[in-house]
C-alpha cells in the first residue's frame, strides 16, 4: 500500500514537471520570429486572433466605441470590481495607462472625484478621458471607432513600457492575464 501511495506521488510529480510552461508558450508564440522581443508587427497579429480585443467591444460589432473604450479602462483600474475607482486603484491606473502629460490628477481629490465620495465612479472617469481626449488618441483614422488594429497599437503602447519599441518577455508578464 505504501509503495502504491509513493509510485502515485511520483507519476502525480512527473506529471506535474512535464507540463510545459504555458505563459512562456504564449510569449514565444506572440515572438513569431522568435528574436526575443515582440514588435509591433507581432503583437498587432497576436492581439487580433487573442481573446483581448473582445474584452473591449461589448456588443460584437468588431468596432470598439468611446463608451466601451472609456468602460473597458474603467474595468482595467477597477481591480476589486466594485465600481468605483479608490485612490489606490487610481494611482495604480494612472501610473500604468496614463503618462503624465495626458492625466496630470495626482490623486483623486485633484478634481476627479467631483461629489467629493472619496471614489471615482465610472461617469466622473468618463469625463477626464473626455476632458484629456484620450480616445482621439488611438483613434488614428478619426471615425469616431476602434478597430482591432487601433486597439492593439494603443495596448502595443501600453505593454512596452520602457517604450523601446518592442515588448520582452519580463513586459509581457506583466500585462499578459490570459489563463
Amino acid at each position: 500500500m505504501k509503495q502504491f501511495f509513493y509510485t502515485g506521488l511520483a507519476v502525480i510529480f512527473l506529471a506535474t514537471a512535464c507540463q510545459p510552461d504555458t505563459r512562456n508558450n504564449r510569449y514565444d508564440n506572440w515572438d513569431t520570429n522568435q528574436n526575443s522581443g515582440i514588435d509591433d508587427q507581432e503583437f498587432e497579429q497576436a492581439f487580433t486572433t487573442s481573446p483581448y480585443y473582445d474584452q473591449w467591444n461589448d456588443d460584437d460589432n468588431r468596432m470598439v466605441s468611446r463608451s466601451e473604450f472609456t468602460q473597458g479602462f474603467f474595468q482595467m483600474i477597477d481591480k476589486d470590481n466594485d465600481g468605483a475607482l479608490s485612490e489606490q486603484e487610481w494611482q495604480h491606473g494612472k501610473e500604468s495607462y496614463f503618462s503624465d502629460a495626458v492625466v496630470d490628477n495626482e490623486s483623486l481629490l485633484d478634481g476627479l472625484d467631483q461629489n467629493n465620495d472619496r471614489v471615482v465612479q465610472s461617469a466622473e472617469f468618463q469625463k477626464m478621458l473626455d476632458d484629456v481626449d484620450y480616445f482621439s488618441k488611438w483613434d488614428k483614422d478619426g471615425n469616431s471607432e476602434l478597430d482591432e488594429p487601433e486597439v492593439a497599437k494603443g495596448v502595443f503602447s501600453m505593454w512596452d513600457t520602457d517604450g523601446n519599441g518592442v515588448i520582452e518577455a519580463a513586459e509581457y508578464e506583466l500585462w499578459d492575464n490570459t489563463p
